[in-house]
C-alpha cells in the first residue's frame, strides 16, 4: 500500500490549532477584566493574532492530507534564507523506541553557514506503532524551539516542518518516543543568521556571565560581575596650583573588599584661561585612603593651550582605580601644577563601583 497521511495526522493539527485558538480566547477574557497596563509585544495585536489561529485551523481542516508540527514561536521572529540545493541529514534513518539521533546541522557538509543561529527543517516520519518525535537542541531538550511531530500506526508517513536553534556542537536532537523502531529522514531546507533575545539559552553559563569570544574559540566569563553603586561628581575644591595633586570634584567614598573591588572614575572639566595668556596643568583620577594622605594619581594628561581670555575649553579624563589593600578610600578627580591664571569652570563625573571576576 502506498504511504499516505491518514486522517489521525490532520485531526491532530486540527487539534493542536483549536488548542492555540483557546488558548488565545482564555487570555483576552482575562485582559477584558485586568487593570489597564502597557501593551504586550506582539508581532500582530490581538484581534489579528486569533484571526490568523482561526484562519489556520480553517485551512489544515479543508488541507486534508498535511500534517505538521507545532510552530515553536519564537523562531518565526526571523527570516529564513533557501539552501539551495537542500541538504539531507537523515535518510530513512531507523531510530530505535526511546533512542535519539543527533545530526549536524551546521557547518561541515551541511553547506549552512557557520554563523547561521537557527535551522529550517523537514521531517519525515513513519513507523509500524503510533508515536511521535520530540526534536530539540542537542543537550537541551527544554528548549523554547523543541517541537514535537506526533505520527500514527501502520508505516503512515507524516510530513512536517520545524524550525529550530542549533545546540552542542551545531547539532539537533531527534528522539524517537514510541514503543517501536521509527524511520526518519530529516532535511534542512534553510537557515537564519538572524537571532533574538529568546534564541539565547544561559546553558553552561551562571548569572552574571556572557558567552565570550577567547580567540580560541567560546566561553563564560564574568566581565563585570557587580556593580555595587554609582554617583555623580560636580566641582570642589580650589584650583590646584601647587606640585602635589589635590581633588577638583567632589568624591566618593570606595570600600575595598577584596582585590576584585574597583572603581571606575570618568570625569570632564572646563578650564580657561585668566588673562589670554597661556595655560597649562595637569588632570587626572586620584584616590586616597579615606583617613588621609596623599593622593595617588593614575591616567594623567597635561592639557596646554593659549586661548582669549574667559573663553573655557573643556578636558576630559577617566580611569579605573583598582588593585588597592583592603580599606575605605575616596576617589574623584584631581589636578596638580596649574598656572595661577589657570581657571576652572564647569565639572562633571561619574563614579561606578563594581567587583571584577579577577
Amino acid at each position: 500500500m502506498a504511504d499516505s497521511v491518514l486522517e489521525s495526522a490532520e485531526l491532530t493539527q486540527l487539534r493542536a490549532g483549536f488548542a492555540a485558538l483557546t488558548a488565545e480566547v482564555h487570555e483576552l477574557r482575562k485582559a477584558v477584566g485586568a487593570k489597564p497596563r502597557a501593551p504586550r509585544a506582539s508581532r500582530w495585536p490581538i484581534r489579528h493574532r486569533v484571526a490568523l489561529i482561526a484562519g489556520t485551523v480553517v485551512a489544515a481542516a479543508a488541507a486534508m492530507g498535511v500534517a505538521g508540527a507545532s510552530s515553536p514561536g519564537h523562531t518565526a521572529d526571523v527570516t529564513y534564507i533557501a539552501l539551495t540545493p537542500v541538504h539531507k541529514v537523515l535518510s530513512n534513518a531507523a531510530i530505535a523506541k526511546n533512542a535519539v539521533n543527533s545530526p549536524l546541522v551546521i557547518g561541515g557538509s551541511t553547506t549552512v553557514p557557520t554563523d547561521a543561529t537557527s535551522v529550517l527543517l523537514s521531517v519525515a516520519v513513519k513507523s509500524t506503532a503510533a508515536g511521535s518525535l520530540s526534536i530539540f537542541p542537542l543537550g537541551n531538550p527544554g528548549a523554547s524551539s523543541a517541537d514535537t511531530i506526533p505520527f500514527p500506526a501502520g508505516n503512515v508517513i507524516v510530513n512536517a516542518t520545524t524550525k529550530q536553534n542549533p545546540g552542542q556542537s551545531s547539532k539537533v536532537s531527534i528522539k524517537n518516543n514510541g514503543t517501536t523502531t521509527a524511520t526518519v529522514t530529516v532535511t534542512i531546507t534553510g537557515y537564519s543568521t538572524q537571532t533574538t533575545a529568546s534564541n539565547i539559552s544561559g546553558l553552561g553559563g551562571t548569572a552574571g556571565q556572557v558567552l565570550t569570544n577567547t580567540g580560541t574559540g567560546a566561553a563564560w566569563q564574568s566581565l563585570l560581575s557587580d556593580v555595587t553603586s554609582a554617583v555623580s561628581l560636580s566641582a570642589a575644591g580650589a584650583s590646584p596650583t601647587g606640585g602635589a595633586f589635590s581633588f577638583i570634584s567632589t568624591t566618593k567614598t570606595v570600600t575595598v573588599t577584596s582585590s576584585h573591588t574597583a572603581a571606575l572614575v570618568i570625569g570632564s572639566i572646563g578650564i580657561a584661561s585668566s588673562n589670554g595668556l597661556g595655560i597649562n596643568g595637569f588632570l587626572a583620577v586620584c584616590s586616597r585612603p579615606l583617613a588621609g594622605g596623599s593622593l595617588t594619581p593614575i591616567n594623567r594628561i597635561f592639557p596646554n593651550f593659549t586661548a582669549a581670555a574667559g573663553y573655557f575649553w573643556e578636558q576630559s579624563v577617566n580611569g579605573v582605580v583598582q588593585g588597592l589593600a583592603a580599606g575605605s578610600y575616596v576617589v574623584g578627580l584631581c589636578g596638580a601644577q596649574w598656572t595661577s591664571n589657570m581657571s576652572k569652570g564647569n565639572t562633571y563625573g561619574s563614579v561606578v563601583v563594581f567587583e571584577t571576576a579577577s
